[in-house]
């Protein structure tokens, strides 16, 4: 059996496993409060590298604040979702790069303002300190991370790379999996089963699911951590 970190990079796995994500994001909240701290801490001119950028939960609310995003986005399962959310907000001057970011090289990256990743750098890499290594080897001007995973041996990259930890959050709030139907929910615990990130047996699953307006959701609780990084003589 593959290992998780394995297995959630894999493009493979997104292309698979984008249907549920789009459920998720679209039944919960789990973004709500990131939006929040990333719009009080930005400015409209800014250019802004959004790593993983899923279905563009957080590229979307920085280009309409007038912010040039570049979302890297390498699953085609994942982009067309992004694609289908940039007509329901109605922007079109968001650019979207296809390569995984162990193959982002651009000249002049050093010139972004913010680059951002929200639960995507262990996605990146089998470390997410591999990854984390590389943002910080850009030098852009501030860096904000989200994830679930820990945080401190990025504190150590950070501030080994010339930046100093601004402000973090640490929450834990409830993240469900959300189903239209019972056989949606069926079809995504095989699928978790097969790739071993549903550690639940069938029955144990079942016994899990709850009903509530016309969905299916299984709970679960997360905790969540938010850093903000700048460059050391940046504000």
């Amino acid at each position: 059996m593959k290992a998780f970190s394995d297995i959630v990079a894999s493009v493979d796995y997104w292309e698979q496993n984008a249907r549920w994500y789009q459920l998720w994001a679209d039944h919960g909240c789990y973004h709500e409060p990131i939006i929040q701290h990333l719009v009080v801490n930005i400015q409209p001119h800014w250019r802004v590298l959004d790593i993983g950028a899923g279905n563009g939960v957080l590229s979307f609310p920085l280009a309409a604040l007038g912010c040039r995003v570049t979302a890297l986005e390498p699953s085609s399962a994942m982009r067309r979702l992004f694609f289908q959310n940039a007509w329901r907000w109605g922007i079109g001057h968001v650019a979207v790069d296809d390569r995984p970011w162990a193959d982002f090289h651009e000249p002049g990256a050093d010139g972004y303002d913010l680059v951002m990743a929200c639960n995507t750098l262990h996605v990146c890499c089998r470390d997410q300190g591999d990854a984390f290594r590389k943002v910080v080897a850009m030098q852009p001007r501030h860096i904000f991370v989200v994830s679930e995973l820990g945080m401190d041996p990025l504190a150590v990259i950070a501030e080994r790379g010339g930046y100093q930890l601004q402000w973090n959050s640490h929450y834990c709030m409830q993240s469900p999996h959300v189903y239209h139907t019972l056989k949606d929910a069926f079809e995504h615990w095989r699928f978790s089963s097969y790739t071993g990130l549903m550690e639940l047996d069938e029955r144990q699953f079942a016994s899990r699911l709850r009903l509530s307006e016309n969905h299916w959701y299984l709970d679960e609780t997360v905790t969540v951590s938010l850093l903000w990084w700048s460059r050391c003589g940046e504000s």
